[in-house]
């Protein structure tokens, strides 16, 4: 007679199915006398934790059908599960009839008693689905590759949006670090790079659906202060971003991520955006800056270390820099004077305040230094992008070469910041 299913078992069935088929003499060399109470606990509710999110994937690949063959290796590398907990999951499932195990292949049926299982495990609670269709390399200004995933969101059989993606992008400083953890050199093959940020897109959707803060459009550049360890070297546990199925529970008492650690000017130069565009808008009708990309955002918070961090860095301050209302400054100007319609960004801003006649050269002349900056850095070999490039380093305040990436980000931060106070007192003049 078959005991009914509880989706937490204790820990003491737990063990015993684990255990199950084991004799004494072959459980007391596993040191028992030398392991934790605490340890094993834990242990074994890692693999019934694991044993249910490997049967909950196996419902929704089998389609809540017992008749329905699926390989069990495939859903472990999906999960991405050491082979060691794979045997014990293989081994726990099947002691609970949750499945049938159909040859050494691994390749597994779900029965009637898992899929009761399932239901259990799923009582009040929420998931989410998330199932990947297709991915992109895309075009990259830099040294290094971006990949986009797209995906779909179904939330209680419903879909939630079909517009989902996420880029991946990695730097090639970085690439040529992973290179020497990979064999053959084979992170230079395009696919397998694709499956390798391919994990480190699923992990950065689950812990943002886990903390209630996914966007439809997400991006991740991955740099060497951060990733310098590749934690996808098994290349055999890889698997194809197409069609990969991960259900993830909707937690009712989200924990938030903690603070990221913000340098004061980056915090500063935020809440001046903001009470720029107020102003703006307050006089004109529109706001001066557009949104920029995240990605933007998170840099101009962190630190820059080293010259490839400082490079993303100053990228990131140039798209901000130029993020500006085009639209609504043509028809700004227009209103005065003819301007050229191929005309954006920082000769629009200029064009708009010589019309009022105010004097905003300095301003125009720090953007575009740091323009100039970006496009040339570390050094151009033509010599009069060279040159110009080395005016911006003397207008900037920068030294040449630069030996202090930090302290050189933080003057960049700072001039910014300055221009903008600048900007800002010139607005509440018009105002009063």
């Amino acid at each position: 007679m078959r005991s009914p299913y509880s989706p937490t078992p204790t820990i003491i069935e737990a063990a015993q199915a684990l255990y199950r088929g084991h004799g004494v003499t072959d459980i007391s060399r596993n040191d028992a006398s030398a392991l934790n109470l605490n340890q094993t606990t834990a242990a074994i509710n890692n693999i019934i934790e694991k044993s249910n999110d490997f049967l909950r994937i196996l419902s929704i690949k089998s389609n809540h059908d017992v008749k329905n063959e699926i390989s069990a290796e495939k859903i472990r590398k999906l999960l991405n599960i050491n082979k060691r907990d794979f045997l014990s999951i293989i081994h726990f499932l099947k002691e609970k009839n949750s499945i049938s195990l159909l040859n050494d292949d691994y390749d597994i049926r779900i029965t009637a008693l898992g899929i009761e299982n399932v239901y259990e495990l799923k009582k009040n609670k929420k998931f989410i689905v998330i199932k990947f269709l297709k991915t992109e390399q895309m075009p990259v200004s830099r040294d290094g590759y971006d990949f986009m995933y797209y995906y779909t969101l179904t939330e209680d059989n419903k879909s939630i949006n079909h517009n989902f993606k996420i880029k991946i992008g990695i730097s090639g400083t970085l690439l040529a670090i992973w290179n020497n953890q990979i064999p053959n050199r084979l992170i230079y093959n395009i696919k397998i790079l694709e499956k390798i940020l391919f994990r480190y897109a699923i992990n950065n959707i689950i812990n943002k659906i886990e903390n209630g803060i996914l966007n439809e459009y997400e991006e991740l550049t991955m740099l060497s202060d951060e990733y310098a360890e590749c934690m996808f070297k098994n290349l055999d546990d890889l698997i194809d971003p197409e069609n990969s199925i991960y259900e993830i529970e909707i937690f009712k008492n989200k924990k938030k991520n903690e603070p990221l650690v913000k340098n004061e000017i980056g915090n500063l130069i935020l809440e001046k955006r903001d009470i720029i565009n107020a102003r703006f808008n307050s006089l004109f009708g529109i706001k001066l800056f557009t949104i920029t990309q995240e990605r933007d955002l998170l840099n101009l918070l962190k630190d820059s270390n080293t010259e490839e961090e400082f490079i993303h860095r100053i990228l990131s301050l140039s798209n901000m820099i130029q993020c500006l209302n085009n639209q609504g400054l043509k028809n700004l100007i227009e209103i005065n004077s003819k301007t050229d319609k191929t005309d954006k960004s920082i000769n629009l801003f200029e064009k708009f305040f010589i019309d009022r006649k105010i004097n905003i050269s300095d301003n125009v002349k720090l953007y575009r230094s740091i323009i100039d900056l970006r496009n040339g850095f570390p050094i151009h070999t033509d010599s009069d992008k060279k040159g110009r490039l080395l005016n911006s380093y003397k207008y900037l305040g920068l030294e040449f070469p630069i030996k202090n990436y930090n302290n050189s980000w933080k003057i960049l931060l700072s001039r910014y910041l300055t221009s903008l106070d600048k900007l800002d007192e010139i607005l509440s003049k018009e105002l009063n």
